[in-house]
């Protein structure tokens, strides 16, 4: 598996347990893995770190959703103990990114929900920095306005711009706007962590992200513009849904990093 790969534990069934997701991440081939905190409630972070190290795995990136959750002021409290508790366990088991989507802006306006953000972020950044433990946020599409009012890769570049925080670029959810090549450009000094997915052109019933290759994304141009914008970092596996589960989580996941280690390849990453 080519080494700047990762697998999102998104891809298996929730119900499972978190020694077997790192056995089948190994099994198939990855180095390194990308973990949800609401995932590992039941262990000590310790323990986490111990069995990320049994299986002979790195972090690449650890999920908390929400950061911030600006439209619901009754949750910020609630959601920055999450994300420092998030960024201490990021810290126990060598993750250098601790992601997430900002939250709904609720009734607020866009560029209310932004100062909300901005306002809330010294003591996040505070204790990240302390830690060497970066924050990003990442772009979700508008269906997701519960969960998010970052809608696009520019929306993020404002965001990261105003607070310090960094960019997931999540590809599945940005990889239609216009003139793309040149946001990614913009973004590039913010972009520390990418994820890969695609999409099945007509597809309106189901949000779901299925293996690269068999949609529509031309992931190879648009892995090859962040390259050329001088990406280093890890492209992580993020997929899940009725297609991937119809064939079999782990061998989806495997074709998976099969597609995106030749495209790698090919672009000379």
């Amino acid at each position: 598996m080519h080494p700047r790969i990762s697998l999102h534990q998104i891809v298996f069934d929730a119900g499972s347990s978190l020694a077997s997701n790192l056995a089948d991440c190994r099994q198939i081939g990855f180095s390194s893995v990308g973990l949800i905190d609401q995932r590992l409630l039941a262990h000590q972070p310790a323990e986490v770190a111990r069995l990320v190290s049994a299986h002979d795995l790195r972090v690449a990136s650890m999920t908390c959703t929400p950061l911030f959750a600006p439209g619901d002021p009754d949750r910020w409290s609630e959601a920055e103990r999450k994300l420092l508790t998030a960024i201490d366990l990021a810290t126990a088991v060598r993750s250098p990114l601790v992601y997430g989507c900002t939250g709904s802006a609720g009734n607020l306006t866009w560029s209310e929900a932004a100062a909300v953000v901005a306002q809330r972020c010294p003591p996040v950044l505070q204790r990240s920095r302390t830690v060497d433990v970066s924050v990003l946020v990442e772009p979700t599409l508008p269906t997701y306005a519960d969960i998010s009012f970052v809608s696009s890769l520019r929306d993020c570049l404002d965001i990261s711009r105003e607070t310090g925080l960094g960019i997931n670029l999540d590809i599945w959810h940005v990889w239609a706007e216009r003139d793309l090549e040149h946001a990614i450009r913009a973004a590039s000094p913010f972009i520390t962590h990418c994820q890969i997915a695609d999409f099945r052109i007509g597809n309106r019933t189901m949000l779901e992200k299925i293996v690269p290759g068999d949609g529509g994304i031309p992931l190879k141009q648009i892995l090859g513009w962040l390259l050329e914008a001088g990406y280093e970092g890890v492209f992580e596996i993020e997929i899940h849904g009725p297609t991937v589960s119809e064939e079999g989580r782990i061998d989806a996941a495997q074709r998976a990093g099969d597609v995106v280690g030749t495209l790698l390849d090919e672009l000379g990453a």
